[in-house]
């Protein structure tokens, strides 16, 4: 309806209900669209969470677009001026180098960028641009000293280890670590040998009961080497093939393998249910993450889990109600204070999507503020991936949808 508005509004009409919906969202003097994409050659669809360099630069992937169509690797970086310039890093060919990158990338200490495609590669034998698995690979991008990049393929998945891959995340050694959500759906390892290969391990393989579908875009880490991550469906609560239930585990080390730690079941009634994020720490070792359905409010939660004698317990400490956000995803952050900022790709004042903030006072409760409501039109909506922070406590993101151009923004949010 609102779109339909918009086409029949012109001129000085147009631009007075623009400027009195931005100004009317909450916080809204503390929002800024970085970039616009066009999409062309610069890209459509950004994915985030967002990585950012030692220099505050951003790094993302777009799912199409570029110069073939198939998706690019960009980078934002700040001007003297305060102003942010794209440059497109690499655009995908749609062929054996892999297309439609749809996830969140990572960096290492020398600068080089890791990450995912949905669909293509080259696994012999496979048509990778029609199925039946569509493939995709985790690819390496290394600077050159022209400044230009090179792309390498270090693994292309062929279906018998899953695909549609999650982003990667990087141990101490340079390993991968990383997740597939179709076929054979698993955590998986990726280790560099020193001939330059890379070798592709199974660390877990998820069924019905231990979960199925770990969606989320990044798994991650703790301390003292574990992995931590969802799973959307599956679980040992109650129909959990329709839909509900889901749940949180944590792979350790063990020996020369891997074991899997059910923390959290979800039963799909209050304490939610299909957990689509990724998980992030407290200062003191608490785990946070959402869910994408259900909940006292029907729309979704954020929940804490504490350890305490080696048990895990969950607590909703949010549910969604619509107005306030609907169908929490992506990444959450923590900034200094401790308080804690995720998205909602729905809800909110306009339905488009929120970035919301939760404080804990000194009782222990959480409070849920909305900080921003996407009107839907120049500050973009849907917001999917979550949020990154820099040292600064800026927050950053991307939203896929609508924008002036219609293709998606990078926005920063100085709370």
């Amino acid at each position: 309806m609102q779109c339909n508005l918009f086409r029949k509004l012109e001129g000085a009409a147009f631009v007075a209900l623009i400027a009195l919906l931005l100004t009317s969202s909450t916080s809204a003097q503390s929002y800024k669209v970085l970039y616009t994409f066009t999409g062309g050659s610069d890209g459509n669809g950004p994915n985030s969470p967002l990585a950012m360099d030692a220099a505050g630069n951003l790094y993302g992937t777009t799912s199409t677009g570029g110069a073939y169509g198939w998706g690019t690797v960009f980078k934002l970086a700040q001007n003297s001026a305060g102003t942010w310039t794209e440059s497109v890093l690499y655009s995908f060919t749609g062929g054996t180098d892999g297309r439609e990158p749809m996830q969140p990338v990572s960096l290492d200490a020398a600068g080089n960028i890791y990450g995912t495609t949905a669909y293509g590669g080259d696994v012999g034998g496979v048509d990778c641009s029609v199925g039946p698995w569509y493939c995709g690979v985790i690819f390496k991008l290394a600077p050159n000293a022209d400044g230009t990049w090179t792309e390498s393929v270090l693994y292309s998945f062929d279906g018998n280890y899953g695909w549609n891959a999650s982003g990667v995340v990087l141990d101490a050694a340079g390993n991968l670590y990383g997740t597939t959500d179709y076929g054979g759906e698993c955590v998986y390892e990726l280790t560099p040998n020193s001939d330059g290969s890379w070798t592709f391990n199974v660390v877990f393989a998820f069924d019905e009961t231990n979960g199925l579908d770990p969606f989320s875009p990044l798994l991650t880490w703790d301390s003292a080497g574990n992995l931590y991550g969802t799973t959307a469906y599956g679980g040992r609560g109650t129909d959990c093939w329709n839909g509900t239930c889901g749940l949180v585990y944590e792979l350790a080390p063990s020996g020369g393998g891997w074991d899997e730690t059910i923390i959290h079941s979800f039963m799909g009634g209050n304490d939610g249910a299909t957990p689509f994020t990724g998980l992030v720490f407290d200062k003191a070792g608490n785990l946070y993450g959402t869910t994408y359905e259900n909940g006292s409010g029907g729309y979704g939660t954020v929940f804490r889990i504490t350890s305490w004698g080696g048990k895990w317990k969950n607590q909703v400490i949010h549910a969604f109600s619509g107005s306030d956000g609907q169908g929490p995803l992506g990444m959450m952050v923590f900034d200094r204070r401790g308080r804690l900022y995720g998205v909602t790709q729905y809800g909110g004042r306009y339905g488009n999507g929120t970035v919301y903030q939760m404080v804990r006072n000194s009782s222990g409760q959480w409070t849920e503020k909305t900080i921003h409501n996407f009107v839907g039109y120049k500050d973009g909506s849907g917001p999917t991936g979550g949020l990154s922070i820099d040292a600064a406590g800026n927050l950053y993101g991307a939203s896929g949808q609508n924008s002036s151009h219609g293709y998606g923004v990078i926005f920063e949010i100085t709370p």
